[in-house]
């Protein structure tokens, strides 16, 4: 498959790395940067499915956890709008929601982890019930927390977006998909942006290929657009396909029960990620469909201000508010120090922590942020990648280039 796209001359080294990584992967990906509110790269590259068909410009791709970005994107505006305080229990937006002992959580406990809502075992009994938004937010409205607000935070790998957009809605009018049509893709001249795509988008679609031999999905792992290999295994085997493994070569101490209960939904091994159906349901945790240049212009705004193209994302208060870390314990899923701000985390490269950076990271490699020291952002999406839930090492390499780049 042939190199595609452009890119400024002083990205080469980027864009040359990109390629070079494609070239080496059995599917593809699109790598994107804007830079003072312009686009300065734009490449893709490899095969767009299983099939072979080519990655093309248009292509979107299922881009799993960096969906959160977006949703958390969507609450800010309505900050923005009056509509919700980021101070506010969540049952006075949700009355419902006060059930079960949660009465005094507040909306910035759920947009930095510190809800005690993580577990996705305990709130339904099959990963297809993800697609169903109204069993999932009433079982959200029904649970009981792990523990008080504000005590802990432990990563909502699959609840988050739930929280989040049910919030929207609440407070809106309008449903999660198509908030985020009508305020940031068509404002933006977005090419993909979708919480819950149409068929047209999903026509366009990447689908994913097997994880690498060696995390391979067995009994409570992740099943991503292709079968897998069956038969019982321990939960460690689970585990490990949904990350376990690459998280301990890294040295993290993983709790793996719990990491289990944030990630691994029961029925996960029979549940496909990228899937009509899945992309069509609105899945604000880990189901956006997007193209790198779409995620790169909406975070391009956030990094020079919060508007881009004569169109106010956030303002420069509520970006200031959104974007101040919010805790900086080790995660208690994840173990590891994400320095959650409202709905985004720092940001790591290899060329370590980008100072003042924020945005979100997803499953098997993609990811997309702001860095407004450098005025840029960055964004990845890929149909290929290891089984870490925080990435792989390809986020980091790009993130760290565009950074010496810049």
């Amino acid at each position: 498959m042939s190199d595609q796209g452009h890119f400024e001359p002083r990205f080469r080294p980027l864009a040359e790395t990109f390629f070079r990584r494609t070239r080496a992967s059995e599917g593809g990906g699109a790598l994107a940067i804007y830079q003072d509110g312009v686009k300065v790269v734009d490449v893709w590259g490899g095969k767009r499915d299983p099939s072979g068909a080519p990655w093309v410009e248009r292509t979107p791709s299922l881009s799993f956890s960096t969906t959160k970005g977006v949703a958390s994107i969507a609450l800010h505006r309505c900050v923005d709008h009056g509509l919700i305080d980021y101070d506010a229990k969540v049952a006075r937006y949700w009355p419902e929601f006060a059930q079960a002992g949660k009465g005094d959580i507040t909306v910035r406990h759920v947009l930095c982890h510190e809800a005690g809502l993580y577990d996705v075992r305990g709130l339904v009994s099959d990963a297809h019930e993800l697609l169903d938004w109204e069993l999932t937010v009433s079982a959200l409205a029904a649970a009981r927390p792990a523990h008080a607000p504000g005590r802990h935070n432990a990563y909502h790998a699959l609840t988050y977006g739930f929280l989040v957009g049910e919030l929207v809605r609440r407070v809106s009018g309008v449903h999660l998909r198509d908030y985020v049509r009508r305020e940031l893709a068509e404002p933006l001249g977005l090419d993909h942006l979708h919480l819950g795509a149409p068929p047209e988008a999903i026509l366009e679609a990447a689908r994913y290929f097997p994880l690498p031999e060696g995390e391979r999905m067995r009994r409570g792992g992740v099943r991503a657009g292709v079968s897998h290999a069956g038969g019982k295994r321990s939960l460690r085997a689970g585990l490990q396909q949904a990350g376990v493994a690459a998280l301990r070569r890294a040295g993290v101490p993983l709790d793996e029960e719990r990491f289990a209960r944030a990630l691994i939904p029961r029925g996960a091994a029979d549940f496909d990620w990228s899937a009509d159906a899945t992309l069509a349901a609105c899945n604000p945790s880990a189901g956006g469909l997007f193209t790198a240049r779409a995620l790169a212009k909406l975070y391009g705004a956030l990094a020079v201000g919060g508007t881009l193209d004569g169109v106010q994302v956030l303002s420069a208060e509520t970006l200031k508010q959104a974007t101040a870390p919010q805790n900086r314990r080790l995660d208690g899923v994840l173990l590891l120090p994400m320095h959650w701000r409202l709905g985004f985390h720092s940001i790591a490269s290899k060329r370590g922590f980008h100072r003042g950076a924020f945005g979100h990271y997803g499953f098997r490699g993609s990811g997309a942020f702001a860095d407004p020291r450098r005025r840029m952002a960055v964004a990845y999406v890929t149909n290929c990648g290891g089984g870490s839930p925080i990435g792989d090492g390809r986020i980091f390499e790009f993130a760290g280039l565009a950074a010496r780049c810049a």
